[in-house]
Protein backbone atom coordinates (compact mmCIF):
# COMPACT_ATOMS: atom_id res chain seq x y z
CA UNK A 1 0.00 0.00 0.00
CA UNK A 2 0.99 3.63 -0.35
CA UNK A 3 0.49 6.58 1.97
CA UNK A 4 0.92 10.01 0.38
CA UNK A 5 1.33 13.37 2.09
CA UNK A 6 3.60 12.34 4.96
CA UNK A 7 6.53 14.44 6.16
CA UNK A 8 8.67 11.79 4.45
CA UNK A 9 6.83 11.97 1.13
CA UNK A 10 4.93 8.98 -0.20
CA UNK A 11 5.74 5.77 1.63
CA UNK A 12 5.04 2.19 0.65
CA UNK A 13 4.19 -0.33 3.33
CA UNK A 14 2.70 -3.77 3.87
CA UNK A 15 -0.82 -3.45 5.32
CA UNK A 16 -0.16 -6.56 7.43
CA UNK A 17 2.59 -4.71 9.26
CA UNK A 18 0.31 -1.98 10.55
CA UNK A 19 0.14 -1.53 14.32
CA UNK A 20 -3.34 -1.23 15.81
CA UNK A 21 -3.87 0.94 18.90
CA UNK A 22 -7.62 0.45 19.53
CA UNK A 23 -7.69 3.09 22.29
CA UNK A 24 -5.76 5.61 20.20
CA UNK A 25 -3.08 7.79 21.74
CA UNK A 26 -3.50 10.32 24.52
CA UNK A 27 -4.75 13.48 22.83
CA UNK A 28 -5.23 11.59 19.55
CA UNK A 29 -8.08 9.18 20.33
CA UNK A 30 -9.08 8.85 16.67
CA UNK A 31 -5.57 7.77 15.61
CA UNK A 32 -5.73 3.98 15.86
CA UNK A 33 -3.54 2.60 13.05
CA UNK A 34 0.15 3.24 12.54
CA UNK A 35 3.21 1.95 10.76
CA UNK A 36 6.67 2.08 12.35
CA UNK A 37 9.18 3.77 10.04
CA UNK A 38 12.76 2.57 10.33
CA UNK A 39 15.36 5.16 11.32
CA UNK A 40 18.11 6.00 8.83
CA UNK A 41 21.39 4.12 9.30
CA UNK A 42 23.25 5.35 12.37
CA UNK A 43 20.11 6.81 13.96
CA UNK A 44 17.98 5.44 16.81
CA UNK A 45 14.80 7.48 16.42
CA UNK A 46 12.01 5.71 14.53
CA UNK A 47 8.73 7.31 13.55
CA UNK A 48 5.26 6.05 14.44
CA UNK A 49 3.40 7.18 11.32
CA UNK A 50 -0.39 7.54 11.42
CA UNK A 51 -2.24 5.76 8.64
CA UNK A 52 -5.32 7.97 9.16
CA UNK A 53 -3.60 11.37 9.15
CA UNK A 54 -0.56 11.37 6.85
CA UNK A 55 0.77 14.62 8.35
CA UNK A 56 1.00 13.01 11.81
CA UNK A 57 4.07 11.03 12.88
CA UNK A 58 5.58 10.65 16.36
CA UNK A 59 9.32 10.23 16.92
CA UNK A 60 9.88 7.19 19.14
CA UNK A 61 12.77 5.35 20.79
CA UNK A 62 12.75 1.78 22.13
CA UNK A 63 11.91 1.86 25.84
CA UNK A 64 14.99 -0.22 26.71
CA UNK A 65 17.06 2.90 25.97
CA UNK A 66 15.90 4.24 29.33
CA UNK A 67 17.19 1.27 31.28
CA UNK A 68 16.32 -2.38 31.71
CA UNK A 69 14.11 -1.44 34.68
CA UNK A 70 11.91 0.82 32.54
CA UNK A 71 8.96 0.68 32.65
CA UNK A 72 7.72 -0.35 36.07
CA UNK A 73 5.51 -2.31 36.22
CA UNK A 74 7.32 -4.35 33.57
CA UNK A 75 6.33 -4.27 29.92
CA UNK A 76 4.96 -7.79 30.26
CA UNK A 77 2.78 -6.80 33.21
CA UNK A 78 1.54 -3.69 31.39
CA UNK A 79 0.68 -5.82 28.35
CA UNK A 80 -1.18 -8.29 30.56
CA UNK A 81 -3.16 -5.49 32.21
CA UNK A 82 -4.06 -4.09 28.78
CA UNK A 83 -5.08 -7.59 27.62
CA UNK A 84 -2.45 -7.59 24.87
CA UNK A 85 -1.06 -11.08 25.60
CA UNK A 86 -3.12 -13.81 23.93
CA UNK A 87 -0.23 -16.23 24.37
CA UNK A 88 2.35 -16.63 27.15
CA UNK A 89 5.04 -16.70 24.43
CA UNK A 90 4.08 -13.30 23.05
CA UNK A 91 6.84 -10.77 22.62
CA UNK A 92 6.31 -7.20 23.80
CA UNK A 93 7.93 -3.99 22.58
CA UNK A 94 7.89 -0.64 24.38
CA UNK A 95 8.08 2.63 22.46
CA UNK A 96 8.64 6.02 24.06
CA UNK A 97 7.58 9.21 22.29
CA UNK A 98 10.38 11.80 22.26
CA UNK A 99 10.53 15.47 21.30
CA UNK A 100 12.70 18.58 21.40
CA UNK A 101 11.63 21.26 23.88
CA UNK A 102 13.02 24.80 23.55
CA UNK A 103 15.27 25.70 26.45
CA UNK A 104 15.36 22.11 27.72
CA UNK A 105 16.58 19.98 24.84
CA UNK A 106 15.40 16.47 24.14
CA UNK A 107 12.59 15.10 26.28
CA UNK A 108 10.90 11.71 26.55
CA UNK A 109 7.35 10.88 27.57
CA UNK A 110 8.23 8.21 30.13
CA UNK A 111 4.83 8.66 31.77
CA UNK A 112 2.89 7.07 28.90
CA UNK A 113 4.84 4.45 26.92
CA UNK A 114 3.29 2.60 23.99
CA UNK A 115 3.28 -1.15 24.64
CA UNK A 116 2.89 -3.38 21.57
CA UNK A 117 2.38 -7.13 21.25
CA UNK A 118 4.81 -7.92 18.42
CA UNK A 119 2.90 -11.03 17.34
CA UNK A 120 -0.59 -9.53 17.09
CA UNK A 121 0.67 -6.02 16.24
CA UNK A 122 -1.83 -4.61 18.75
CA UNK A 123 -0.86 -2.10 21.40
CA UNK A 124 -1.91 0.53 23.87
CA UNK A 125 -0.51 3.72 25.33
CA UNK A 126 -0.45 3.16 29.06
CA UNK A 127 -0.24 5.89 31.70
CA UNK A 128 2.20 5.04 34.51
CA UNK A 129 2.61 6.53 37.98
CA UNK A 130 3.06 10.33 37.66
CA UNK A 131 4.92 10.32 41.00
CA UNK A 132 7.63 8.19 39.37
CA UNK A 133 7.65 9.19 35.68
CA UNK A 134 7.39 12.44 33.74
CA UNK A 135 5.76 13.21 30.40
CA UNK A 136 8.73 15.49 29.65
CA UNK A 137 11.80 13.78 31.13
CA UNK A 138 15.00 15.35 29.77
CA UNK A 139 17.53 12.92 28.34
CA UNK A 140 20.95 13.11 26.73
CA UNK A 141 20.57 12.12 23.08
CA UNK A 142 24.31 11.46 22.77
CA UNK A 143 24.03 8.69 25.34
CA UNK A 144 21.03 7.09 23.67
CA UNK A 145 21.72 7.78 20.03
CA UNK A 146 25.42 6.97 19.76
CA UNK A 147 25.96 3.97 22.02
CA UNK A 148 25.98 0.46 20.56
CA UNK A 149 22.83 -1.53 21.34
CA UNK A 150 22.80 -4.18 24.08
CA UNK A 151 21.65 -7.75 23.32
CA UNK A 152 18.17 -8.10 21.87
CA UNK A 153 15.30 -8.44 24.37
CA UNK A 154 14.04 -11.89 25.27
CA UNK A 155 10.52 -13.19 24.90
CA UNK A 156 8.14 -12.45 27.74
CA UNK A 157 7.56 -15.90 29.21
CA UNK A 158 9.12 -15.27 32.66
CA UNK A 159 6.87 -13.79 35.33
CA UNK A 160 7.05 -10.01 35.66
CA UNK A 161 9.43 -8.49 38.18
CA UNK A 162 8.01 -6.92 41.37
CA UNK A 163 6.68 -3.40 41.07
CA UNK A 164 9.61 -1.34 42.28
CA UNK A 165 10.20 2.21 41.10
CA UNK A 166 13.72 2.62 39.76
CA UNK A 167 15.60 5.86 39.27
CA UNK A 168 15.86 7.01 35.67
CA UNK A 169 19.06 5.82 34.07
CA UNK A 170 19.66 6.15 30.36
CA UNK A 171 21.13 3.04 28.79
CA UNK A 172 22.06 2.28 25.20
CA UNK A 173 19.06 1.32 23.10
CA UNK A 174 18.26 -2.19 21.95
CA UNK A 175 16.81 -2.87 18.57
CA UNK A 176 13.06 -3.04 18.91
CA UNK A 177 11.50 -6.45 18.40
CA UNK A 178 9.31 -4.53 15.97
CA UNK A 179 12.49 -3.93 13.98
CA UNK A 180 11.68 -6.90 11.78
CA UNK A 181 8.56 -5.11 10.60
CA UNK A 182 9.88 -1.64 9.99
CA UNK A 183 9.27 0.10 6.70
CA UNK A 184 12.18 1.84 4.99
CA UNK A 185 11.45 5.24 3.53
CA UNK A 186 13.53 7.84 1.77
CA UNK A 187 16.21 9.47 3.94
CA UNK A 188 14.86 11.75 6.66
CA UNK A 189 15.39 15.44 5.87
CA UNK A 190 18.37 16.87 7.86
CA UNK A 191 16.17 19.22 9.90
CA UNK A 192 14.27 16.18 11.24
CA UNK A 193 17.30 14.07 12.06
CA UNK A 194 18.51 13.69 15.63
Amino acid sequence: MELAGTRFGTIEFDEHRAISLPGGLIGFAEEKRFILLEPPPGRRVAWLQSLLTPELAFPVIAGIAFGREYPQPSAVELARRAQLLPSPDSEVAVLVVVAAKPGVGRIANLLAPIVVNVDTRTGAQIALDPEVYSASAPFDPATILSAPPPPAPQQVTPPPSPEVAAPLRVAPPAPSPLGTVLVRVAPVPPQLQT
